[in-house]
């Protein structure tokens, strides 16, 4: 957070392989990274996987 407030450098986090990550999981992710985000952006999150990735991240539970 430090160099995101001092030196306007902004993280990237790249998780790979999240077409197999458990429903839990990216749920959990949404309320970690939702926390305290709505005034900043302290990082991008980037969520790579296979294509079934994008129909999973649609579904009403993972939004």
């Amino acid at each position: 957070m430090t160099l995101y407030q001092n030196k306007r450098v902004t993280p990237v986090l790249i998780l790979d392989e999240m077409h197999m990550a458990s429903n839990g999981f990216l749920n959990d992710i949404s309320i970690l990274f939702n926390f305290g985000m709505d005034a900043q952006t302290p990082f991008v999150l980037i969520l790579a996987g296979l294509p079934h990735l994008v129909d999973r991240m649609r579904l009403s539970h993972n939004q």
